[in-house]
């Protein structure tokens, strides 16, 4: 269970950290954009649509976005992930102790 829960945490914090690098190599394309044409028409998705929406707007979102991964989310979830491996290691130390134990342990002739 331990294991299943050490799993989850990390596959959050992977996919926490790939969306905060998706979001700033998007910004940061879309900011070279506007730097080239300062005309360029950005697009939001909203649910199965697409709505035209403020350039800098937009950007200002997404970096937001991505502080918001940086500064809580990200930190929050390497907390949980070293939270879990503690109570993994304790764990394991508690059932390698009960096992030395019961190996030391003198059988009880019958």
């Amino acid at each position: 269970e331990l294991n299943d829960q050490y799993t989850g945490v990390r596959q959050q914090l992977h996919s926490a950290e790939v969306e905060k690098a998706k979001t700033g190599n998007a910004r940061e394309i879309i900011e070279t954009m506007l730097k080239e044409d300062a005309q360029l028409h950005t697009y939001r998705a909203v649910g199965k649509c697409f709505i035209l929406s403020d350039s800098s707007e937009l950007t200002s979102d997404m970096a937001e976005a991505e502080k918001h991964l940086t500064d809580s989310v990200i930190p929050q979830l390497k907390k949980s992930e070293e939270m879990v491996s503690k109570r993994c290691k304790n764990a394991q130390g508690e059932l390698d102790d009960m096992v030395k134990h019961l190996r030391k342990a003198p059988t009880a002739a019958a």
